[in-house]
């Protein structure tokens, strides 16, 4: 038996002989404690009384507690007993498994009566578990120090590369340096659309490319799941260092902007760069970090090379937002967002078959808040997956309400954005809300943007003819804005063109206009689908709009969007007569 279990076996002997005994004994002095109790309690019923039936009684708990006494001392005894045998035994104990082998040891090393082979097997033991620690500890050094999918450095090995560079600082008012935070604004798109295996190569592809443009003493390294940060110094004092920094970003774009191909699907590189400036924004790396991330906000995406420098103004501007979205998280839970409904009148018959749900957000302090802008920030704030279900949600139960009150609103259309469009999920989140609610999904039509739809043409193919097969209407809004309209007509099934109002504004003025909407009708309709003209705000646009035999029209001609209950009492005095024909 090894020493450790001799030791181990000792010590749970020890316990039982120590604390056995000792936990016995206090429990008779508890007994004994007991019966003095009851004794004094005796004797002064005694003293009270005299009675002479107690006197007996008294002496009975005296001859038990003496007992009860002796019993107590010898477990005393005991314990004692066994606290001698112990330390007898741990003296064996140590003699022999501990101090005999030191001293056979010793006495060999003495007499130097180890031979060669034992020398040897030894140093070769000795060798393996140095070789085992220094490979533990690489690989630790590794784990904490370098991220496992770009093999570059990790952020809490950036902060340990500048800590010198900022010691220095203090003392040297000529350092200058910039930290640039890459963001991989299309890897969230990426993962979504072909999953995080090609997300990953996507990663690796970049920081590649990344590593290629930083050369010393240019330090790159990982931020956080989809940043790179670089810290680039001033090359000289004299330099003009912002112009510098412009001529580096476009060798960074330059070199990574271009798409790549990952398992033979075709990946777009949208990067957008922050950048923030050391002493002039701030001379604590925390700060200059988060300043590069604010300053990303403010990138133009339409931009060719999408980057921007930290300013004050970013920084206000950048609170506010983020004051927003901690107001937009309540407003969301507490239900202060609201749906109201723009009617859709169809010119046949000049009654109101359908409205659009638009959302409106009246901020307690703040008044209402715009709503592209409340969109915007709930799409930054990972807030547009709540926002769309609660959207649909309301949505599907006003209409089913409607139904079931014989409301004459036939349809409903509700606005999808980007992100919401390209969820793997849409529809199936679609159908159960449509069966909570037991409406047809023929009742529901999404509304999408051209410019949602040229996202990703083929994965916009199949999700509208998923939707369209299991029912569900497909309009496309702001029809002749955006890319070549016309041509992707034949690629995707709709089932209603929504003119865009800045077409209707010119309709009576500009023959072009006139032209353009007169051509849009005529090829709707050989395609067998629908017109509705968006933001029709006079009679003259009415008018002209019924000779092109346009379908549907809506905008605040027939009425703005209102509130559920103002929606409905406007139906029911409007639908029964001809007010817009």
């Amino acid at each position: 038996m090894s020493t450790s279990k001799k030791l181990i076996i000792t010590l749970i002997i020890t316990i039982i002989l120590l604390v056995g005994p000792l936990l016995i004994a206090y429990w008779q002095f508890n007994k004994v404690e007991s019966r003095i109790t009851q004794l004094t309690k005796i004797e002064n019923e005694l003293i009270l009384k005299n009675l002479p039936g107690l006197q007996q009684t008294a002496n009975e708990v005296r001859r038990d507690t003496r007992q009860i006494v002796n019993e107590s001392l010898f477990w005393l005894i005991i314990d004692a007993i066994g606290s001698i045998t112990i330390v007898i035994l741990l003296i064996i104990l140590i003699r022999r498994d501990v101090l005999h082998p030191l001293q056979y040891l010793t006495k060999q090393l003495e007499d130097n009566k180890f031979t060669e082979e034992e020398l040897r097997t030894e140093n070769e033991s000795s060798n393996e578990i140095k070789s085992l620690v220094t490979k533990l500890a690489e690989k630790f050094y590794k784990i904490i120090y370098f991220d496992s999918l770009s093999s570059l450095p990790t952020r809490s090995y950036f902060r340990i590369y500048l800590e010198p560079i900022l010691r220095h600082a203090k003392h040297d008012s000529s350092v200058k340096f910039a930290l640039l935070i890459i963001d991989m604004n299309g890897l969230d798109k990426v993962n979504q659309l072909y999953g995080t295996s090609i997300g990953d190569d996507m990663v690796r592809t970049i920081a590649k490319r990344l590593t290629d443009v930083c050369h010393t003493p240019i330090f790159l390294s990982r931020h956080l799941n989809k940043d790179f940060i670089i810290y680039l110094p001033a090359p000289d004092e004299n330099c003009n260092f912002v112009e510098y920094i412009k001529g580096f970003v476009k060798q960074v774009f330059a070199c990574c902007q271009q798409s790549s191909i990952q398992q033979q699907k075709e990946v777009r590189h949208d990067l957008q760069i922050g950048i923030s400036l050391f002493p002039d924004d701030s001379q604590d790396l925390e700060e200059l970090i988060t300043q590069s991330i604010s300053a990303i906000g403010q990138v133009n995406e339409a931009a060719e090379q999408p980057f921007h420098f930290y300013s004050d103004a970013i920084n206000k501007q950048t609170l506010e937002i983020a004051q927003l979205e901690n107001d937009l998280r309540y407003a969301i839970k507490q239900n202060e967002i609201s749906l109201h409904y723009q009617a859709q009148v169809a010119l046949s018959t000049n009654t109101i078959i359908g409205a659009e749900a638009l959302m409106r957000w009246q901020h307690k302090k703040r008044g209402n808040i715009n709503t592209e802008k409340f969109i915007a920030i709930a799409n930054n704030a990972n807030l547009s997956n709540q926002l769309f279900l609660w959207l649909l949600d309301e949505s599907c139960k006003t209409l089913s309400n409607w139904r079931k009150n014989n409301i004459s609103c036939k349809k409903l259309a509700i606005n999808l954005t980007a992100a919401e469009f390209q969820r793997q999920d849409l529809l199936m989140v679609t159908q159960q809300c449509l069966e909570k609610h037991n409406l047809p999904a023929k009742y529901l039509t999404y509304e999408i943007t051209e410019q949602t739809l040229m996202t990703d043409i083929e994965h916009t193919r199949i999700t509208l003819h998923t939707l369209r097969t299991n029912g569900i209407k497909i309009a496309i809004d702001d029809f002749g804005t955006g890319y070549s309209s016309l041509n992707y007509l034949q690629y995707f099934p709709f089932d209603f063109i929504k003119i865009d109002k800045s077409f209707i504004d010119n309709i009576v003025t500009n023959q072009i206009s006139h032209a353009i909407i007169n051509s849009i009708i005529t090829l709707a309709h050989e395609m067998r689908l629908k017109v509705i003209a968006e933001g029709v705000e006079n009679q003259q646009q009415l008018v002209e709009l019924q000779k092109l035999g346009c379908d549907e029209i809506q905008g605040f001609l027939v009425s703005k969007a209102l509130p559920a209950d103002e929606f409905i009492n406007f139906i029911k005095n409007n639908n029964d007569t001809s007010a817009w024909g």
